[in-house]
């Protein structure tokens, strides 16, 4: 299991997104205003309970087995307006972590044996799987 560090505690894997049912790809706080916060949350039984307390139970969600997974949804799949990321959020103000921060702290956490920048969004473009050394 990976772990990711961030000031609001560890992001282990695999960690989950919550499909949204509205314009962001992804469960965001809040909803109606900027910056918005992507939820993730870090393990199963935090997300039943993220679910059940939040009317969500039925709502799919995306599974991130390693940093590079989230780190490619975080800069190629949410919107412009998400710029954080609400770790496990409970309560009525969750902390939040700047996604560039967290991206730049994953891609030199990723090293040698990953794909480059580039050769992500070469994938990407292309819809094929990321090539590692």
């Amino acid at each position: 299991m990976a772990i990711q560090e961030t000031d609001q505690g560890p992001i282990a894997f695999p960690c989950y997104a919550l499909l949204s049912r509205g314009p962001a790809i992804a469960e965001c706080l809040p909803a109606d205003a900027a910056p918005q916060a992507v939820v993730v949350i870090t393990d199963d039984a935090r997300q039943r309970e993220y679910q059940t307390q939040n009317g969500s139970v039925s709502t799919p969600t995306i599974l991130f087995s390693k940093p590079e997974e989230l780190w490619v949804f975080l800069k190629y799949y949410l919107p412009e307006t998400v710029t954080e990321i609400a770790l496990n959020p409970e309560g009525q103000h969750p902390g939040t972590i700047p996604i560039a921060t967290l991206m730049q702290q994953a891609w030199a956490d990723m090293g040698d044996n990953t794909a480059s920048e580039a050769q992500v969004e070469e994938a990407r473009l292309a819809n094929e799987p990321v090539q590692t050394s």
